[in-house]
């Protein structure tokens, strides 16, 4: 991948493992980023505008 990659998870997610597993294992760039919302699980990553306002700026 030659490409930027930005992963976003929750820190408590239950799906956090693959979210870390597959950031590890994307080695063909050295341009990417993990960000972990803070107190948050996978669902409220998608519709909880607490969890996700940081996005809109």
């Amino acid at each position: 991948m030659k490409q930027p990659l930005l992963m976003i998870t929750g820190d408590i997610s239950d799906t956090r493992y693959m979210t870390d597993d597959f950031f590890k294992k994307a080695t063909r760039t050295d341009n990417k980023k993990v960000v972990y919302i803070e107190a948050a699980n996978h669902i409220e990553t998608y519709w909880m505008e607490t969890r996700v306002c940081w996005a809109r700026s």
